[in-house]
């Protein structure tokens, strides 16, 4: 039945946008709800991993080729390690002391020696690598087994991440298909050849079988295992056909196969699907031999503009880097863009990152400067400051500025990565709870709401960073990790990067981690992946954690198929221990720069993070090719021979090896020795300009590489420069009032391995130029008129613009309402009785102005007398059916039936609400439909002329399939069509969502991108319209609705799929301020606007305190500000300040009974004026009475314009 689902000093024409704010992963293990997931399986027949041995353990076991082969390179290359695949029973991996293949550092190789494959071109590039190795294959496919012939380029996981460091990597194909998986890698450093090795190969001679059964006999295979397919079922592919490896298996070895004929190939068809508006992804493969079910699996990885963003669950306000302006274009990495003037706002659908809120839509505006502050706020989930549509969340600004930066950092190593030059969605405040998780078949990262005991996983910056991770591993150039295991820890150490913090998603739980029995001692996040911080203090292995502790999984497993966020544990524990026990100066900057440019530089060939044997003990090595180990040593050495050890070999050692995830029979395995001389230290000087940083070096030699961050010296940097020839550098992509801290380092040109400790790490803040202010505008005065106040004031010397503030009460606080060139300004689209105060500036520039001018206050003329009458009202208490209610239809919008009308169930106030859903109370709406209900009748309501301040409130519960389903309001003036109420236009308790467009033809005509209440909200809440808004909206004028007939449209929107409760609707009003006459003109008598009283002020008679809820207070006006004893009403304007509820004040005579109407309605903290006429006491007391209808206090402000007598 439920669905499953700020501030900126500024250049005059700059402006500061500001936030203050493969398979699918998860954050944590999916809990499993679609009913595909009690089928889910992975047969052992695909689980087909190496089973590694030192060449030396099994030589007898191989073949004569294999075994010479080995023999013969030894011979002639020197000191070289070999590691055997035995199921393959050939070559894992061999490395050593180098074999020169280009010219480098590590050799004295020319390009004379390259000639053959260089020709014509200056310099070498891929095309000529892949040249020289093919020449070079030969004398290795024995070992390998391989045939040359079927090895094609990866050009994803090839390259040249670095000057010192190239990658060959080739898939194997046969007949047309590559074997997934498989391939054979060539690994350069410095001009040898320092790696070569291979993955997934099936064994020589091993016969790869034809498919048999087509595809759709496979697709039904599938559909008969899964209980068939439905209209909402959406296929990602189709049917498509793969090689996979898979085991061969023969009891008569105790290995459970035979050395070198342990792996085979076979064809599978391949689906992928999504099952209904469920948000898994499903992959199945049926085997096209024999029509098996070899797999179902979902494959998710769960898990200045300014604003409020936050660092470790501490709010912060940081710029919006690369953010799209409706100008075009986008904000530069510090939020700066060029302002020409004019309106300019920002959606959050940036260069590099879109958001796309549960909550709502998101429009922030900037002010006449351009400035667009998203702003604070505080609540969770749905909560905003207020501005920016309702998807203008923690969430949502959390999200841009994180997954940006992150995104940023690895553009600043792997620069030709198409991929982080697109642009990234992430989905946040989905209605579900506890998790988050990253698409492969989306391309989304997607963040779940508070509940449940966890918190808004889209507000938590390391959950960000985690599934932002796992994104980067299925587009890193190699695909996604090849066990889940390897993925989250993928994701946890992207995480750890830039926060420097070992506890991943801190404020994700509200109670210490579990840890899978090993618990956390100072973590409420998902993990903490520093073992001392565990309540074994004992660093984690595979037989000591994962095989007694970690669950098993019928599909998200690790290397050694248990549950893949447990086994992850070992390999980001040793991560971690690398930067924090095991480099020299533990947790330094320079620790975690090394262990940043390992990471990054090996992501395009790194694959499984380890490999594990299981049985009656699990042992486990990183001797496979992709290995964390094996790659990051490549990647670390810095003369061309891993024999001699590298950089940091031993401290990679000590890490990995004390969670037995190393290659302990590698030569110099624990040997740190340095091939170069690194350069000194360079030291750094920062001086701070305009919207820029100027830092300059020196003290050191060779090139130079930057880095900057505005978080802190222990936070993550990104890359700004990189091989720099000199100082200085001009940093442009920094905003005046905002730290930034800066480092620097150097290294022999070509040799990044070889680089020098990063320079102290220094902070700076860039400012405004100085400039000399103007004098303050003379001479200013404000008038007002009916509709508009206009300003003046005298011209000053040197002003290029004046800058026009109002506050809407004297003394400020004022907010900037214009820019202009000249010396006068009309303040137009008043209302009558408005009153403003005003100050100006000249300035030369948005950051050089001078002091305020004096204060002018002034009003537009006095609105005529009325008083708040309501015009509709419907408790629904008496009444049966639809009562006075008519419905209809919205274009093609089906049936009507679902508006029920009156019924007895659970109401705000009574026993009776107005519903849309079915017969019983909890029973269900029906699909398809876009209907409305409307109060009234067919005429709908009649809003007398002059009427004004026109207000519709009403209660209200939903449950709705969220993002889907939803009750939205309309309204249609004078018998024309409907037009939806927009979101401005409703003064509290507004939409939480926008509906889906759908796919298919599911969602009815014209709903997609409707504003609506959505989801499900169990508890009642009030919504108050501003209906003269509304009114306005349809008809395009100004007017409100004074004068028409206005129909109020309930409407609700369903799709095809997924159904719930419905609409609960109360205590449904509309009222008006109705224009009054006096019984004669000459019983009214105009006074200067005059302040009665001031609940503000000190306590007093006409003062203070604060009015409390629902606690009337009498006032003694006769003889103030002009009212005569002989008054019997007064013509006010009355002003709510500040109120801490949303409500409504009565104000009446004061011998009076507390009247069923209001003065003036309100939300919270609204400042909001209504001119009202308010009968004086009977007696003579000349008193009135003042009575709040909130359950917060709030503030009353009374100015008296006029009397009658």
């Amino acid at each position: 039945m439920r669905s499953l689902d700020q501030r900126l000093r500024t250049h005059l024409t700059a402006a500061l946008l500001l936030a203050l704010a493969a398979p699918a992963a998860a954050i944590v293990p999916a809990q499993g709800d679609s009913p595909l997931s009690s089928l889910a399986f992975i047969s052992d027949r695909v689980q087909a991993k190496a089973v590694l041995a030192p060449v030396e353990e099994v030589e007898g076991a191989l073949t004569a080729s294999v075994r010479d082969g080995w023999t013969g390179f030894r011979g002639t290359n020197g000191l070289w390690t070999a590691v055997i695949d035995k199921r393959s029973g050939t070559l894992e991996i061999a490395e050593g002391e180098g074999i020169p293949f280009l010219p480098g550092i590590g050799n004295d190789l020319t390009n004379g020696a390259i000639a053959a494959h260089l020709g014509t071109k200056a310099k070498v590039d891929l095309a000529v690598v892949e040249s020289i190795t093919r020449a070079f294959l030969p004398r290795v496919a024995g070992l390998l087994g391989v045939d040359p012939a079927t090895l094609v380029l990866n050009p994803g996981r090839s390259g040249h991440p670095a000057d010192h460091l190239w990658f060959v990597d080739f898939d194997v194909v046969r007949g047309g298909l590559p074997i997934e998986g498989a391939r054979v890698v060539f690994r350069i450093g410095h001009g040898n050849l320092i790696q070569l090795g291979a993955e997934n190969l099936p064994a020589a001679g091993v016969a790869i079988p034809a498919a048999k059964i087509s595809r759709g006999q496979a697709l039904a295979n599938l559909s008969a295992y899964i209980g068939g397919f439905s209209a909402a079922d959406q296929f990602v592919d189709g049917g498509s056909l793969r090689l996979v490896p898979v085991r061969i298996e023969d009891g008569r070895f105790n290995e459970g196969f035979e050395i070198g004929r342990g792996r085979g190939a076979t064809p599978v068809w391949q689906f992928i699907f999504r099952r209904g508006k469920g948000h898994e992804t499903w992959r199945a493969r049926v085997d096209a031999v024999s029509g098996e079910m070899l797999e179902l699996l979902d494959t998710n990885d769960y898990a200045q503009a300014t604003g409020g963003v936050k660092f470790l669950g501490v709010a912060s306000n940081q710029p919006m880097p690369f953010a799209d302006l409706s100008t075009g274009g986008f904000t530069n990495s510090a939020g700066i863009f060029t302002h020409g003037g004019g309106a300019v706002s920002s959606t959050l659908n940036g260069q590099y990152v879109k958001i796309s809120d549960g909550c709502g839509s998101i429009s922030m505006s900037g002010d006449p400067d351009g400035n667009i502050a998203f702003g604070t706020s505080a609540g969770i989930d749905c909560s905003t400051p207020g501005v920016g549509g309702a998807g203008n969340t923690h969430s949502a600004r959390t999200q841009f500025y994180h997954v940006n930066r992150v995104k940023e950092v690895a553009r600043g190593w792997l620069p030709g990565n198409v991929w982080l030059g697109q642009q990234l969605t992430a989905n946040v405040n989905i209605n579900l709870t506890c998790n988050a998780f990253w698409s492969s078949a989306s391309g989304t990262i997607n963040f779940y709401r508070s509940g449940g005991g966890c918190g808004n996983t889209g507000e938590i910056e390391a959950v960000s960073l985690h599934e932002y991770g796992h994104g980067q591993d299925s587009n890193d150039g190699n695909g996604g990790s090849p066990d889940r295991g390897t993925g989250e820890t993928y994701g946890d150490w992207t995480a750890a990067l830039a926060t420097h913090s070992s506890c991943i998603g801190s404020g994700f739980r509200a109670t210490n981690c579990a840890g899978y029995g090993d618990a956390c001692t100072s973590c409420t996040g998902v993990r903490d992946i520093d073992w001392g911080k565990r309540v074994s203090n004992t660093a984690h292995t595979v037989d000591n954690y994962t095989r007694p502790s970690c669950p098993t999984s019928a599909t998200y497993q690790g290397p050694c198929l248990k549950e893949g966020h447990c086994e992850s544990y070992v390999s980001s524990e040793a991560l971690w221990d690398f930067v924090n026990r095991d480099l020299p100066s533990p947790g330094s900057g320079t620790a975690w720069t090394t262990a940043e440019r390992l990471w990054y530089l090996s992501r395009s060939t790194a694959t499984a993070a380890f490999a594990c044997t299981t049985g009656a003990t699990y042992t486990s090595n990183g001797c496979n090719t992709g290995s964390y180990w094996k790659t990051m040593r490549a990647v670390d050495d810095d003369d061309g021979n891993l024999a001699n050890g590298t950089p940091n070999s031993a401290a990679l050692y000590a890490a990995f090896n004390r969670h037995l995830i190393a290659c302990t029979t590698d030569t110099g395995a624990d040997t740190s020795f340095r091939g170069c001389t690194q350069p000194a230290t360079p030291t750094v000087v920062l001086t701070p300009g305009d919207n820029e940083v100027n830092i300059s070096w020196s003290g050191s030699t060779g090139v130079y590489d930057v880095y900057r961050n505005e978080i802190g010296c222990n936070a993550g940097f990104t890359r700004i420069a990189n091989d720099l020839a000199a100082s200085p550098l001009i940093d442009g992509n920094v905003a005046n009032g905002f730290t930034y801290y800066y480092q620097v380092t150097a290294q022999p040109a070509g040799n990044e391995s070889c680089a020098s400790a990063p320079s102290t790490c220094q902070s700076v803040t860039p400012v405004p130029a100085t400039c000399t202010p103007p004098d303050a505008p003379a001479n200013f005065t404000a008038t007002g008129t009916a509709n508009q106040i206009n300003l003046a004031w005298d011209a000053v010397s040197g002003a290029t613009s004046y800058r026009v503030y109002r506050s809407a009460t004297p003394g400020g606080p004022y907010s900037l309402l214009a820019i202009t060139a000249g010396t006068t300004y009309a303040h137009t689209g008043l209302d009558c009785s408005e009153t403003h105060s005003y100050v100006v500036r000249a300035a030369t520039s948005a950051a050089c102005q001078s002091v305020n001018s004096t204060e002018q206050t002034a009003s537009t003329t006095a609105c005529p007398p009325c008083a708040t009458q309501t015009l509709y009202s419907n408790g629904f208490e008496t009444g049966s059916g639809l009562a006075d209610w008519t419905t209809g239809t919205l274009l093609s919008g089906g049936p009507t039936a679902d508006w029920r009308g009156i019924q007895t169930c659970t109401a705000k106030t009574g026993t009776n609400i107005f519903r849309f859903g079915a017969t019983t109370c909890t029973g269900d709406y029906a699909n398809t439909q876009y209907n409305y209900a409307q109060p009234n009748g067919a005429g709908g309501i009649n809003i007398p002329a002059g009427s004004r301040t026109s207000r519709l409130s009403f209660w209200h519960r939903r449950g709705y399939e969220n993002g889907f389903d939803g009750g939205a309001l309309a309204v249609s003036l004078n018998g024309t069509s409907y037009t939806i109420v927009p979101s401005s236009a409703i003064l509290s308790g507004s939409y939480n969502g926008t509906l889906s467009s759908g796919t298919g033809g599911c969602t009815p005509a014209g709903v997609g991108g409707t504003p609506a209440f959505t989801g499900v909200s169990s508890t009642f809440t009030e919504t108050v319209v501003n209906l003269d808004a509304a009114c306005n909206a349809a008809s395009g004028g100004t007017g409100g609705c004074g004068g028409q007939a206005v129909r109020i449209g309930f409407t609700s929107a369903t799709d095809c799929s997924l159904v719930d409760d419905g609409w609960f609707l109360d205590d449904v009003a509309v009222t008006s301020c109705v224009p009054t006459v006096p019984a004669t003109p000459a019983d009214y008598y105009t006074l200067t606007p005059c302040r009665l009283f001031d609940t503000r002020l000190a306590d007093g008679p006409l003062g203070g305190p604060v009015l409390q809820p629902a606690t009337e207070r009498s006032f003694t006006v006769t003889g103030v500000c002009g009212v005569p004893s002989t008054a019997k009403s007064l013509l006010l304007n009355v002003t709510v300040v500040s109120p801490a509820s949303a409500g409504y004040v009565q104000a009446y005579p004061g011998d009076g009974s507390v009247p069923a109407t209001s003065t003036i309605t309100f939300a919270l903290n609204q400042l909001i004026s209504n001119n009202a006429v308010v009968n004086l006491a009977g007696n003579g007391s000349g008193t009135i009475k003042v009575r709040p209808g909130t359950t917060g206090t709030v503030h009353v402000v009374a100015d008296v314009l006029g009397y009658f007598e």
